[in-house]
């Protein structure tokens, strides 16, 4: 599995990033590793970063997804800024943060420096520090 998450407590952030082809349940196995990791607070904010991913792109996985978060008892309750890289990922995105409104605060960008700006925090970019 491509897919990376880092866990950073100083600033209270968890980075995910997916990498290649992505199915519902290979964010289930990372949501599964997150939240086992001791340095995992449930009140940390997170990026969620698609960019690199190739994501099952239907709105059946969008419902699954958000009803798998939102009956995890050890889901966060942090915002979550979420990118992205085309418009069907925008939209379906855009449409996965509907769902969990009454859970977190959670808004779909195409830019690490607009997620970084929407939590009021910086975190290098992985994808800059792999170039």
């Amino acid at each position: 599995m491509l897919h990376t998450f880092s866990i950073d407590p100083e600033r209270e952030m968890v980075v995910v990033r997916y990498i290649g082809p992505t199915t519902v349940q290979d964010m289930k196995d990372i949501a599964a590793m997150i939240w086992a990791d001791p340095c995992y607070n449930q009140n940390f904010n997170g990026i969620i970063d698609y960019r690199e991913a190739v994501l099952d792109a239907s709105s059946a996985a969008i419902g699954e997804i958000a009803e798998f978060f939102l009956h995890a008892s050890e889901a966060s309750y942090g915002r979550a800024a979420i990118l992205v890289k085309t418009p069907l990922e925008t939209a379906l995105n855009i449409l996965f943060a509907r769902r969990m409104q009454g859970r977190n605060v959670l808004q779909v960008f195409t830019t690490w420096e607009a997620a970084c700006g929407f939590l009021e925090v910086w975190v290098p970019d992985p994808m800059a520090q792999a170039d």
